[in-house]
């Protein structure tokens, strides 16, 4: 499948604009997305959710590079154009899991951390931006191990 990516960047934008016009003197705390890596995980990477693809390893990470972006958009549309009239604030909803090590393994709990919470929440808060370094390098190995010979 071939879509333009920033075309659905720009959709939801407009999609949180609308919102913030018709209901943004009554709703005071709003949500771009709930549980982002969830949607992009059981959507995009394991085909349980609708829109059922499998394309693990890439179709995850491209979501959440999309939704990401999305929340931007619509976090500063509120910030430059609503928030002045309706005082209002605009989040993202973040799950993670909690991980223990048996043998007190304090590298693999961080790992799994940024794997899980760091992927949303590290390109947001962070002081540098952009994803947890340790992402970016495992992905980068999977990918040129996965690189056909040439």
């Amino acid at each position: 499948r071939s879509y333009n990516r920033s075309i659905i960047v720009k959709y939801f934008e407009e999609y949180a604009n609308l919102l913030y016009e018709r209901f943004g003197d009554r709703v005071k705390y709003w949500i771009t997305v709930n549980e982002p890596d969830h949607f992009c995980d059981f959507a995009y990477g394991n085909n349980y959710n609708a829109p059922g693809i499998n394309a693990h390893g890439i179709g995850e990470y491209e979501c959440g590079h999309n939704i990401l972006k999305a929340h931007a958009v619509a976090y500063h549309r509120y910030r430059d154009h609503y928030y002045q009239r309706y005082k209002g604030r605009v989040g993202v909803a973040f799950s993670s899991y909690f991980y223990y090590s048996d043998t007190n393994d304090t590298a693999t709990v961080d790992w799994a951390m940024q794997f899980s919470l760091g992927w949303m929440a590290h390109p947001i808060f962070g002081s540098a931006g952009g994803y947890p370094p340790i992402m970016i390098t495992q992905i980068a190995n999977n990918s040129n191990t996965e690189q056909p010979e040439r």
